[in-house]
């Protein structure tokens, strides 16, 4: 015998634990299908007319008078069996059936009536009846009881009489053949009769006797044998009253109804509902195309680590929660807390300073995740931004309750500055709002002024993070993608399907987009990685908000241990679960927490300087280097935007 490996019994689990979890995710449905066969059994049992079942045994058995003749006193039980099997078959004939129908003078059909052998170890027949009324079920059980056992003694005497019939004529002829044999013997006797006194006629009768003996003796014989086979007959017809049968147990009406019994059919119908229930649950998970589990999303999207998974959160339907902020304790901001970490770990050797945060539809929890992780960094003591780029329903102002303008539009059409658009939020957290709606968002954010803003943010803060458009319905995150070191896809644990996914992996990967991992949104807190995707997110805004959904389970160890877990997972599968301190990241120095929008703040790192009167004054960062040159910025990339647009520059796009 092989022994089991550890493979094969963490198979086994897993596979006990996708049952249980299929379970557990289609309850209702099981809930909704054992509640209808239930009712539905109810339904029917109570309509039903009560119904009284009326039974009679019957014992059938050979007579002994009959056993004389017929020599059945001892059968073998094979013999037996049969026997009784056609004695039911005779009880059930038309012909019986048709004598109850004259004897019986009553509402219910004779044919209703059923017979059946009650046990392998006797030889009695049990004659039953269901019906509504048990005075006329009783009733008719016994009629029809009584006429067959009378026509079964009828048909016996008539068997027996037609036998002796037969014997009757076999004794006759033997009577013709003793009488021919005779014949000399009775002629001699006659002789001699006349002649008394002559020896020689004596002699030769006592011959003749003698001849005839030996012949005589059989037939003699075998008409004495017939002669008692007949006068046996003829006293067993005669003494024949039962028709070998006789009632055991006469049939009498039930006070208790064999039917319904609504208790009974509610278990059954209990039992076949939750079967059915069962059934249905597993096929519609086997048809359900949602990524319900963090497998399914391995399986859909190979080699694409999965960074976070985040709880349901009923709070995120408010437009201002944001839990790493309201609630840092709870089991969602520990997530975010988690997700904050497997960025900075992916980044150890190049370190990701420009993070968007997309997905393939809306309501996938993405506005939710840009909000959660922008505070995540900004507690960790990184100077975050948060670059709203989703230009058609833009959403994240309202989680740090700011006003939607001036904005991104505004800066890139040059109706404000930078420094009127760039606001600081009381989660420390800065904030570029999306502006005014623009008619050609695409075109906006593929010019090189939004990447001369992407440029100089990159240049202010540690991590830009920049809430982008679902991927499926517009293009305008593809676009965004050029300028981003990490691009993060929130997939929706209740709405986010299959093929949704891998054709948004397909189309960032058109575009070489540096996809780093999933978050997971929406995910119960019981550990149960459930998913799906909703539709609607037109050309020009989206048909519901972008946002989480569900209770939030606050104190659930497991969803905080399958949050680190998660957390672990990222593209640096070799980083221990330990967050690094700000200093010690990788290509990132402490800075001092100054207003980085006053120029006039001493110790500030090189970044841009807003001179509200126009002139333009190029700055030279700490390390001597001049941010208007061609010097590499942005963790190496050069910057290449337009001359009136660069970092350490006063600068209005609408400027020429």
């Amino acid at each position: 015998m092989l022994p089991v490996t550890a493979r094969e019994v963490d198979d086994n689990e897993l596979d006990l634990r996708a049952y249980l979890g299929v379970l557990r995710r289609r309850w209702l449905s099981i809930i909704a299908v054992m509640v209808i066969v239930v009712g539905v059994a109810l339904g029917v049992s109570l309509r039903q007319a009560p119904q009284y079942r009326s039974e009679s045994e019957v014992l059938v058995r050979p007579s002994r008078a009959e056993g004389i003749v017929t020599d059945q006193l001892g059968v073998t039980p094979q013999e037996a069996v049969r026997q009784l099997n056609n004695e039911v078959r005779i009880l059930e004939s038309v012909a019986i059936r048709d004598a109850v129908a004259e004897a019986y003078d009553g509402p219910l059909d004779p044919t209703a009536v059923s017979a059946a052998v009650s046990s392998d170890t006797s030889d009695v027949v049990e004659v039953s009846l269901t019906a509504a009324d048990p005075q006329d079920a009783a009733a008719l059980v016994n009629v029809y009881v009584e006429t067959f056992i009378e026509v079964r003694r009828q048909q016996r005497v008539d068997e027996l009489l037609a036998a002796g019939a037969e014997i009757q004529i076999q004794l006759d002829d033997l009577a013709v053949q003793v009488d021919e044999v005779r014949q000399p013997l009775d002629e001699a006797e006659a002789a001699v009769g006349a002649d008394p006194e002559d020896g020689a006629l004596q002699s030769a009768r006592d011959d003749l006797r003698s001849e005839l003996a030996a012949e005589l003796a059989p037939l003699e014989s075998q008409r004495a044998i017939y002669q008692q086979l007949l006068d046996n007959l003829q006293l067993t017809a005669g003494i024949t009253s039962s028709g070998g049968a006789m009632v055991l147990t006469p049939a009498e009406a039930s006070a208790v109804p064999v039917s319904p019994k609504p208790v009974r059919d509610a278990a059954l119908a209990l039992v076949i509902g939750a079967m059915l229930g069962a059934g249905l649950a597993f096929l519609r998970d086997h048809l359900d195309e949602r990524v319900r589990s963090v497998g399914d999303l391995e399986r859909a999207v190979p080699g694409v680590a999965t960074l976070a998974v985040v709880p349901e959160i009923e709070q995120a339907k408010a437009p201002r929660y944001v839990a790493a902020r309201d609630d840092p304790r709870s089991v969602a901001a520990e997530s975010y807390r988690s997700l904050r970490t497997a960025v900075k770990f992916a980044g150890i050797e190049r370190p990701l300073r420009v993070v968007q945060i997309t997905s393939p539809l809306s309501g996938d929890g993405k506005t939710t995740t840009v909000a959660n992780l922008a505070v995540a960094f900004a507690q960790g003591g990184d100077r975050v931004v948060v670059m709203c780029c989703d230009l058609r329903r833009p959403r994240i102002q309202e989680r740090f309750d700011e006003p939607l303008t001036p904005g991104l539009t505004d800066v890139l059409l040059g109706d404000a500055s930078l420094q009127d658009a760039l606001r600081e939020t009381a989660a420390g957290v800065h904030l570029l709002p999306a502006g005014s709606p623009p008619p050609n968002p695409s075109e906006l954010l593929s010019s090189d002024r939004a990447a001369a803003v992407v440029e100089v943010l990159t240049e202010q803060f540690d991590v830009v993070v920049i809430d982008s458009t679902p991927v499926l319905p517009v293009t305008d995150s593809l676009v965004i993608s050029r300028l981003v070191d990490a691009t993060i896809l929130v997939v929706n644990s209740q709405t986010t399907k299959r093929n949704a996914l891998r054709r948004t992996i397909q189309m960032l990967n058109q575009v070489n987009a540096p996809v780093l991992g999933f978050v997971v949104t929406g995910v119960e807190a019981d550990g149960g990685y459930g998913y799906g995707y909703g539709y609607g997110y037109g050309h020009e805004g989206y048909a519901e908000d972008d946002r989480s959904t569900g209770p939030e389970r606050k104190g659930s160890r497991r969803a905080r241990r399958a949050a680190r877990r998660q957390a672990s997972a990222t593209a640096g599968k070799g980083a221990v679960a330990e967050e690094p301190r700000p200093s010690e990241r990788s290509g990132l120095r402490p800075r001092p927490a100054v207003d980085v929008l006053d120029p006039r703040v001493p110790g500030r790192d090189a970044g841009p300087t807003f001179d509200t009167a126009g002139d333009e004054h190029p700055t030279t960062s700490e390390s001597g280097r001049d941010n208007g040159s061609d010097a590499p910025t942005n963790n190496g990339r050069k910057y290449d935007g337009p001359a009136d647009i660069r970092p350490g520059a006063s600068w209005r796009p609408g400027d020429s």
